[in-house]
């Protein structure tokens, strides 16, 4: 009987560690989802204010 609680203790542990490598696995992807989403907006917001600034900028020599 104990050597089946060891048994099942371990297996309990390596499970937690398992979720706990697949959690930071997802995380981590996520993380860089989301760095790129914010590069690519950042562009994008960065190309609409140029163009606003061909616009509306006083010292801008058209």
């Amino acid at each position: 009987m104990k050597l089946f609680l060891v048994f099942l203790a371990a297996l309990a542990l390596a499970f937690l560690l398992l979720m706990r490598s697949i959690q930071g696995l997802r995380t981590e992807k996520v993380l860089k989802e989301g760095a790129a989403w914010q590069e690519v907006h950042l562009v994008w917001d960065w190309n609409k204010m140029a163009a606003w600034g061909k616009e509306h900028w006083p010292f801008q020599k058209k």
